[in-house]
């Protein structure tokens, strides 16, 4: 899909407020809540963006585009959540054990959602039922929490990814997915079993730098490093597969934006289709004119700001991105011509 002229971008640091946190002991400071009855576009800035390439393009034709009934509404919002660990002990706010995990996913499951990955998102790739929202989880920084594999070759069963795949076998209607922003020098990520398994099954691998440094202290051969390096990794984990979206450490963008989406290190390049920060909103459709993929705000899972929003979307349904089950249109009623 041409997209349409966008906005002013988009700050993807809008909210260093909330924050992805590298490491056991970090604290995430929860997001200050951004009142849900507006659900606001992140913060505009004046960094300049890169034409989007033709693997972020949605391929769905603005011709396409048909009015929307029945609440059907394609250009409505779209919830991102965002995981940092999973355990048993909750030691910072943006902890989930795995019965809240377990308890997230039914409510997601109950109230239509059905998950996508940060990938499709961005490109449009949104093939859902009839009257179902899309929902993006991430994980973050790569703890043992969220994904390990047992000795039999599956995911050990009270890690996010275990509980997922367990979730998806008792609902059939709720593939299981999700996008995994991965710290490549960190266990058990760097296990030879757990990236493959990802990427075999459905799962997307997204890069989040090699040892998680605030990007802003960095000199811009660093931040290529740090990134450059982090895709490598991934690539040579899993030969022949793309890394396609970023998310930044700390919701913080480099001193140099441009970075964060394009690069290269040791002479070969790197280009994400699709940025992750944080924020205090859900996310904008990707059909929506001002849709920028560079700037895409994410909400801690749990914490006020991601609860407040996801009340907010099931009291006025209407704000919500609601599938019209058609791969090769765009519904959008009253946003049609936003």
């Amino acid at each position: 899909m041409a997209r349409a002229t966008r906005a002013a971008a988009l700050a993807l640091g809008l909210a260093l407020l909330g924050a992805c946190g590298g490491g056991d002991d970090t604290r995430a400071v929860e997001p200050s809540p951004t009142p849900a009855t507006t659900l606001p576009p992140p913060t505009a800035t004046v960094t300049p963006r890169p034409t989007a390439t033709a693997s972020a393009t949605p391929t769905r034709s603005p011709a396409a585009r048909v009015p929307a009934a029945g609440g059907i509404d394609e250009l409505g919002r779209i919830p991102i959540l965002m995981y940092h660990q999973i355990r048993t002990k909750l030691r910072a706010p943006s902890d989930r054990t795995p019965a809240q995990f377990r308890a997230d996913l039914r409510r997601l499951h109950a109230e239509g959602y059905r998950p996508v990955t940060a990938a499709d998102y961005v490109a449009g790739n949104i093939d859902l039922p009839v009257g179902t929202h899309p929902v993006v989880l991430t994980f973050d920084d790569s703890s043992a929490g969220q994904a390990q594999i047992g000795p039999d070759g599956e995911p050990e069963p009270d890690t996010a990814l275990g509980i997922l795949e367990a979730f998806g076998r008792a609902h059939p209607d709720f593939r299981p997915t999700a996008t995994f922003f991965v710290l490549t020098n960190r266990i058990p990520f760097n296990d030879p079993d757990v990236l493959p398994w990802l990427a075999a099954n459905g799962y997307e691998i997204g890069a989040h730098t090699q040892s998680h440094p605030q990007l802003p202290d960095l000199d811009d051969l660093a931040v290529q490093e740090q990134i450059g390096a982090n895709v490598a990794d991934i690539e040579a984990a899993v030969p022949g597969y793309r890394v396609r979206t970023f998310a930044t450490p700390y919701g913080r963008l480099p001193r140099n934006p441009e970075l964060a989406w394009r690069g290269s290190h040791n002479g070969v390049p790197y280009e994400f289709t699709g940025v992750f920060g944080t924020g205090g909103t859900a996310a904008l459709s990707p059909f929506a004119p001002a849709f920028d993929p560079y700037a895409i705000p994410r909400l801690a899972a749990g914490l006020s700001a991601a609860e407040a929003v996801l009340a907010e979307l099931r009291r006025r349904p209407e704000l919500r991105y609601t599938s019209d089950g058609g791969p090769d249109r765009v519904s959008g009623g009253r946003r049609a011509s936003a």
